[in-house]
């Protein structure tokens, strides 16, 4: 019962006019469930401004604050009342609840909350070898690969950094020859220009597969392939529960262990690529 009247009256002061004004001068200031700070739920960055109770507890060595409506606690150690003497005032950046809010979800909220499903297609310039072997057994222009791609990405709106998992099928096909993979890609990208409304990123990843097949005239052979994509892509709204992106990059498909016909498999297909895709906030 004691407990339970201390709690209501430390959260009557701070919802009432009862508060002063701090900033964390640690790197990072954790923050605490109870008073004997045996469950810590998460950190907030130096140089933070926070709402903090005007009564210390346990000898003034923590105090309380509001995270989310319930009531947690920092070491007095960690923050700071002053600026260079001076009472701190409103000159410094405030911590918003908003901001309270995101840094204490749990790993598992943050993951989820900047997740992203992607779905694009790219149209794949052929390739030096896809162009000699059309040359070679049909006299013709080789045609261009199309590439559909099925991701989860993830892109923190407040980093620079995201990652994309995805699976892929690359397909092209002319009058006696064609060529298809299932493959597996993996993607870091990294936003130049990284705004709620449009961002701008670069990327780089790495392609695997152990399904490459070629059909010439009947025949087919099967093997495995790796590869590399390296590009940059523009967003309209990158945040967003719906987003779009136009992105172009360098792709290449190098096959490896095909099985032997009687005509030749081509070493490695793919070159310029441009596409399209749309992104939904999971």
């Amino acid at each position: 019962m004691k407990k339970i009247l201390v709690l209501f009256c430390i959260l009557f002061h701070l919802t009432g006019h009862a508060y002063r004004f701090a900033i964390t001068k640690a790197r990072q200031t954790v923050v605490y469930a109870d008073v004997d700070l045996a469950a810590p739920i998460g950190y907030i960055r130096s140089g933070r401004k926070l709402k903090v109770g005007d009564t210390s507890l346990k000898q003034g060595s923590i105090v309380p604050l509001i995270v989310s409506g319930k009531i947690a606690y920092v070491k007095t150690s960690d923050i700071s009342f002053t600026i260079s003497g001076s009472k701190l005032e409103h000159r410094t950046p405030e911590l918003t609840e908003h901001e309270i809010d995101k840094i204490f979800k749990s790993d598992a909220e943050k993951l989820k909350e900047n997740s992203y499903l992607s779905l694009d297609y790219m149209r794949v310039s052929p390739g030096s070898d896809w162009q000699d072997f059309h040359e070679k057994y049909s006299n013709t222009d080789a045609p261009a690969f199309n590439r559909i791609n099925l991701a989860i990405e993830y892109r923190d709106p407040k980093s620079r950094n995201g990652f994309k998992l995805g699976l892929g099928y690359l397909f092209g096909s002319s009058e006696n020859t064609k060529i298809t993979s299932i493959y597996g890609d993996f993607q870091y990208q990294f936003r130049i220009i990284n705004r709620s409304s449009f961002a701008l990123e670069a990327y780089a990843g790495l392609i695997i597969t152990g399904d490459f097949t070629q059909e010439n005239f009947g025949e087919k052979s099967a093997g495995g392939a790796w590869g590399y994509n390296a590009g940059g892509r523009v967003r309209i709204a990158p945040f967003s529960a719906l987003g779009f992106y136009a992105q172009a990059a360098i792709v290449s498909y190098n096959s490896y262990s095909m099985d032997e016909i009687v005509t030749e498999t081509v070493s490695s297909v793919g070159g310029v690529s441009l596409g399209v895709g749309i992104s939904y906030r999971l």
